[in-house]
């Protein structure tokens, strides 16, 4: 087992442990006793955790898969290393933030209010950083399609 899956393992671990200590509201004087009797005896929050521990599974391999074609896109494209860990750097971001959204919300009820603040904070935000994204985006055309090389004339 390589040192990289090792570490994905151990963090992994971790998640699903901090997981449990908030659902549970674990405190540390009721010692092992109720946390053996929360994992064995409630049902639903072991679905929900092994619900979680397969969403963090699925995301990584979805990570590791689509991270691959990504490099393969960018590297036909003769784009650089550092093109590759730029974008890759930002994929990584956007997947576990989508897995996080996810699991939060398979161990806690979002509800209307994340749905109003989302829309208008959405809103909100595509106002204030308009210019911000449009930059992004010719960064992101011009790293991909490469429309002009060193030496050419702008």
């Amino acid at each position: 087992m390589s040192r990289k899956t090792k570490i994905v393992i151990f963090v992994l671990g971790f998640i699903c442990i901090v997981l449990f200590v908030i659902y549970s509201e674990y405190d540390i004087a009721s010692g092992f006793k109720n946390m053996f009797q929360t994992i064995v005896l409630d049902a639903e929050f072991f679905w929900k955790a092994f619900g979680s521990t397969i969403t963090l599974f699925v995301a990584f391999a979805f990570y590791e898969i689509s991270a691959r074609a990504i490099r393969a896109v960018i590297t036909r494209s003769d784009g650089t290393e550092g093109d590759i860990k730029m974008v890759l750097g930002l994929w990584r971001l956007i997947v576990a933030f989508l897995a996080t959204l996810i699991i939060l919300g398979s161990f806690f009820e979002l509800g209307m209010l994340a749905t109003a603040l989302g829309a208008f904070g959405g809103l909100f935000l595509g106002w204030a950083l308009q210019p911000l994204v449009s930059g992004f985006a010719a960064w992101l055309l011009i790293t991909v399609k490469r429309p002009f090389r060193v030496g050419d004339r702008v």
